[in-house]
C-alpha cells in the first residue's frame, strides 16, 4: 500500500478462519473410516454408551432404531472397543489400569483377559502389524515408550514422545497398519508421527488448548490431522485429499465422538452433550443435523475421540476413580497373564547447562527461504531537487552503486518489478501521472506491440535489477525477480483483467520483453498487486485470469514461472479469497504456488497460523509481501507463526526533500551528499537478511525462556544462522550448532551491528553469548 495513494476506509472484519457450510465435504468415500465401531457389522458407526457405575455396555442398532445391552466391565476401567479378532465386527473390550489387565469380549473368539501394561499406563489399542486384528498397546508417558504386542508380530518397545504428549495413533498413511503419533500442545501445537511407509513427520496443526480430534473426513482411508477448539466450538482439520477444512459444531461441554454415522465411509462431525444425554450428528453425506436422545451424564460415549479424552481427562471418556475393581461377571476362566513388558533402556541425554537455553533441532524443517523483498524502486526516474519526474535522472548516478553495494550488504535478494495494466496504452508513458488503459486491438491472441509501453519495465531492469543481479551472481547467489501486475485503474474504459485472454495477452507480452532484452524469465508472477482495494476485482476474475495467463504463457514455451496471489492488503480477508479462487477454477490450485497477504490490517499469532495452516492445507507457501513501516518484530511474527517464505517492507528508497524514518523504504539518501545509509528499521531486518539466505530452511528452535524468541535456518551451504530476538538483557546457550567457528552479531536501541569474539563450537558443544538490552543477536556460521 503506497503513502501516496488515495486514502480509504477498510471496515476490518476479523476472519479467523472461513467458516464451511455445515460439512467438511460431501462426497462418498472409498474404504470403511478408521473411527468406525461397528457392534453388527454393517459397515456404519453406532451410537453407543459405556455406563461404569453399573459396568452396561447401551448400544442403539444402526440396522433398526432397537438398543441392546451387555454387562461387561466396573468403575475404574476404560472402555477400549475394537476390532481383536478380526471378523469386521468391533467386539466389547475394556483396560483396567489397577491391575495393567485387558479384558476383551470378542464376537468370535469370546473372552479373553491379558497382563500388558501398569497403572500409569493409556491404553493406545491399533492394528499396528496390519494383519486386520487390534493390538493391545499402552502409552507410558513417564518414559515416552509405546509397548505394542502385535497379534501376529508380537512384543515391541517404542521410544517416541515426552510425558505431556497426547497419543494419537491411527493409520496417517492409508497402508492399513495403525501409526504412532501424538500431539505435543503449545501456541504452536504439532503433531508427530512415526508413519509405517515415510518414517517421521512433523506438522504444525493447532494453538494452545485444541483438543486433537483425528479422523478420516475425506474418505480416502488414511486419518487426517484434526482438532476441536472448545472456546469457538470449531473443527479445524488438515484433510490428506481435500485440504483445510473447518465447521463450527457443538457447545464447549459436548465430547466430540466423529464417526461414520451416515455410510458414506467419511467420518460425520458428532458430539455427545452430557448434560442431556443427546447426541448430536452432522452427516458428511448431506449436511443435515440429526439429534439422538441417547445416554445418561455420567456415561462414557464409546466412540469417543481418544485423543480428546487424553488431552482432557474427561470424566465422560476416561476413567472414573472407584472402589477397588470386581472382576468382569463373565464365567470363562481367565487365561494366564502375559507378563508387563520392561521399558527399554534408552541412553542419558547430554546433561543440558544451567541458565537460558536455546536448543535446535535439525530434524524439525520448515519453510525454505525464498527472499528477501524490496519493490525496484529508488528514484531512477525522479530528480528530487526538482521534486519531479525525470529520466534519466539527474541525481540517481550520485548514490546509485552506493545503493547496489548497501542493498547487497542488507541481504535483499529479491525485487519486486512492477508492470501496470495501464502500460497497455496509445498514450506516451507517463510516470508520474500514469496513463489509461487503452486495448492494442480487438485480438487478445495478436498483440499490437506499439501500443505496450515498456520503459517501466526496462528502467527498473537496466538502473536496479541487472546491477544487483551482476552482483549477488558475484558472490555465488541468485536475485529473485518477482513480476507484479499493478491496477488500480477505476475508470469505465478498457480493462483488460475484464477478460482472461486480454489478461494473458499483457502477462505474455511482458515476460517475452523480459526474457528477448534480458535472456531470462522473472522467477515469479505477482498476479495482482491489493486487488481487494480495487473494486473492479473479484476473486473469481483473479483465478480465471491466472489460469489462461499460465496457459499462455506454457503453450510460449515460459515454464518455471511461479505464480503469487491474492496479495490483499487485509490478511484476513485471504482465506475468503482463496476458497473462492478455487470455487471459481480449481486449475488455479495446481498453479499458484505461494499465498500472498501484505500486512495493512493488523494480525495476531492466530491469525498468522490460520494463513499458514490454509497454505500448508493445499501444499502452498506462504508470503508477506508489503507492508510499509514494518520492523522486526513483524519479520519475527511473520516467520516463526506465519512461516512465511518471503518477506517485504517496501522500497529500496525513494528519496524526496522532507523525507522521513517511516519505514517505507530501506534505505535513507542523504541529499547533501548523497551517503546511502539504513533507515533505523533496516539495521534491526539485517540481523535476519544478511544471515539467512535464499534457499536457507527453517529447522525447530525452543527456549527455556519467554524473554528469548529464537528462529533457526540451515542455508544451502549447510551453515546455521540463529536469530534471537530478545525482550531483556540476557545470557544464554545454544546447544545443538554443528562444530565450527561462529560469529555473533547484535543490535539494539542504541547500538548497531556490534561484534562479540567469534566463538568456536566443538562437536556436541555449546555456545554461550549474551546480549545487552532487548533487540537482536545473531549467531551464524563463519
Amino acid at each position: 500500500m503506497r503513502n501516496h495513494r488515495s486514502r480509504i476506509h477498510v471496515l476490518t472484519v476479523l476472519i479467523i478462519l472461513l467458516i464451511s457450510a455445515g460439512t467438511f465435504g460431501q462426497k462418498a468415500g472409498q474404504g470403511q473410516s478408521q473411527l468406525t465401531l461397528d457392534f453388527d457389522g454393517d459397515g456404519i458407526s453406532e451410537i453407543a454408551v459405556w455406563r461404569p457405575l453399573e459396568g452396561n455396555w447401551y448400544r442403539l442398532h444402526s440396522e433398526d432404531g432397537s438398543f441392546s445391552v451387555v454387562q461387561f466391565g466396573t468403575l475404574g476401567d476404560t472402555p477400549q472397543a475394537a476390532d481383536y479378532d478380526g471378523d469386521g465386527v468391533t467386539d466389547v473390550a475394556v483396560y483396567r489400569p489397577s491391575n495393567g489387565v485387558w479384558y476383551l469380549l470378542q464376537s468370535d473368539d469370546g473372552f479373553a483377559a491379558h497382563s500388558f501394561g501398569v497403572a500409569e499406563d493409556q491404553a493406545v489399542t491399533g492394528d499396528y502389524d496390519g494383519d486386520g486384528k487390534s493390538d493391545l498397546a499402552v502409552y507410558r508417558p513417564s518414559n515416552g515408550v509405546w509397548y505394542i504386542m502385535g497379534s501376529s508380530t508380537g512384543f515391541k518397545a517404542i521410544q517416541f514422545g515426552i510425558p505431556t504428549d497426547v497419543p494419537v495413533p491411527a493409520d496417517y498413511d492409508g497402508d492399513g497398519k495403525t501409526d504412532l503419533a501424538v500431539f505435543r500442545d503449545g501456541p504452536q501445537a504439532v503433531w508427530y508421527f512415526l508413519l509405517s511407509t515415510e518414517g517421521f513427520r512433523a506438522v504444525q496443526f493447532g494453538s494452545t488448548n485444541d483438543a486433537p480430534v483425528p479422523g478420516d473426513f475425506d474418505g480416502d482411508n488414511r486419518t487426517d490431522i484434526a482438532v476441536w477448539r472448545q472456546s469457538n466450538r470449531v473443527w479445524y482439520a488438515l484433510q490428506s485429499e481435500e485440504g483445510f477444512k473447518a465447521a463450527q459444531f457443538g457447545i464447549s461441554s459436548d465430547v466430540p465422538v466423529a464417526g461414520n454415522y451416515d455410510g458414506d465411509n467419511r467420518d460425520d462431525l458428532a458430539v455427545f452433550r452430557p448434560v442431556d444425554g443427546s447426541w448430536h450428528l452432522l452427516s458428511s453425506a448431506n449436511g443435515g443435523h440429526s439429534v439422538f436422545q441417547f445416554g445418561i451424564s455420567t456415561d462414557m460415549p464409546v466412540p469417543a475421540q481418544e485423543g480428546w479424552c487424553r488431552d482432557r481427562g474427561h470424566h465422560n471418556c476416561g476413567s472414573i476413580a472407584g472402589p477397588t475393581p470386581t472382576p468382569t461377571p463373565t464365567p470363562t476362566p481367565t487365561p494366564t497373564p502375559t507378563p508387563t513388558p520392561t521399558p527399554t533402556p534408552t541412553p542419558s541425554p547430554t546433561p543440558t547447562p544451567a541458565g537460558n537455553n536455546i536448543v535446535l533441532d535439525q530434524s524439525v524443517r520448515y519453510q525454505t527461504i525464498t527472499g528477501w523483498e524490496a519493490t525496484a524502486q529508488a528514484g531512477h526516474e525522479y530528480n528530487p531537487v526538482a521534486g519531479a519526474p525525470q529520466y534519466p535522472s539527474a541525481t540517481f548516478a550520485n548514490y546509485k552503486q552506493d545503493l547496489i553495494d548497501a542493498t547487497l550488504d542488507l541481504g535483499i535478494n529479491r525485487l519486486r518489478v512492477e508492470v501496470f495494466l495501464a502500460d497497455e496504452t496509445n498514450q506516451p508513458y507517463d510516470s508520474g501521472a500514469g496513463n489509461t488503459p487503452v486495448n492494442d486491438n480487438s485480438d487478445p491472441f495478436s498483440a499490437n506491440l506499439s501500443k505496450f509501453n515498456f520503459q517501466r519495465l526496462e528502467r527498473q531492469m537496466d538502473e536496479l535489477v541487472i546491477p544487483l543481479r551482476n552482483a549477488l551472481a558475484a558472490r555465488g547467489e541468485q536475485l529473485w525477480v518477482n513480476l507484479c501486475v499493478v491496477d488500480f485503474d477505476q475508470g469505465a474504459g478498457f480493462r483488460a483483467e475484464d477478460s482472461p485472454d486480454e489478461y494473458a495477452e499483457f502477462v505474455l507480452v511482458m515476460v517475452n520483453r523480459f526474457h528477448s532484452r534480458y535472456g531470462f524469465r522473472p522467477n515469479s508472477v505477482e498476479a495482482i498487486l491489493e486487488a481487494d482495494l480495487n473494486p473492479t476485482w473479484s476473486a473469481a476474475k483473479l483465478a480465471n485470469n491466472i489460469v489462461a495467463a499460465q496457459n499462455r504463457l506454457v503453450s510460449n514455451g515460459h515454464t518455471g514461472i511461479s505464480w503469487i496471489a491474492p496479495s490483499n492488503t487485509n490478511a484476513h480477508t485471504v482465506p475468503a479469497w482463496w476458497s473462492g479462487m478455487k470455487s471459481a477454477n480449481a486449475s488455479v490450485t495446481n498453479i499458484v504456488d505461494s499465498i500472498s497477504f501484505h500486512r495493512y490490517v493488523p494480525v495476531d499469532d492466530l491469525s498468522l497460523q490460520v494463513l499458514q495452516n490454509l497454505a500448508a492445507a493445499d501444499g502452498k507457501s506462504l508470503a508477506m509481501l508489503e507492508k510499509g513501516g514494518a520492523d522486526y518484530l513483524a519479520l519475527h511474527q511473520d516467520l516463526s507463526k506465519g512461516r512465511v517464505t518471503a518477506w517485504q517492507q517496501f522500497t529500496l528508497t525513494f528519496p524526496y526533500i522532507g523525507a522521513t524514518d517511516d519505514g517505507y523504504q530501506y534505505f535513507r539518501v542523504n541529499m547533501s551528499n548523497w551517503q546511502v545509509s539504513l533507515w533505523s528499521r533496516t539495521k534491526f531486518l539485517r540481523q535476519y537478511f544478511k544471515y539467512v539466505r535464499l534457499g536457507a530452511e527453517g529447522i525447530k528452535s525452543t527456549s527455556s525462556t519467554g524473554s528469548l524468541d529464537p528462529l533457526a535456518f540451515i542455508n544451502t551451504n549447510g551453515k546455521y544462522a540463529v536469530i534471537v530476538k530478545a525482550s531483556s538483557a540476557r545470557s544464554f546457550n545454544v546447544l545443538g550448532l554443528p562444530a565450527g567457528l561462529y560469529g555473533i552479531k547484535y543490535t539494539t536501541a542504541s547500538q548497531y551491528d556490534v561484534n562479540h569474539p567469534d566463538f568456536n563450537v566443538t562437536s556436541g558443544g555449546i555456545l554461550t553469548t549474551s546480549i545487552p538490552a532487548s533487540g537482536v543477536i545473531t549467531v551464524y556460521r563463519k
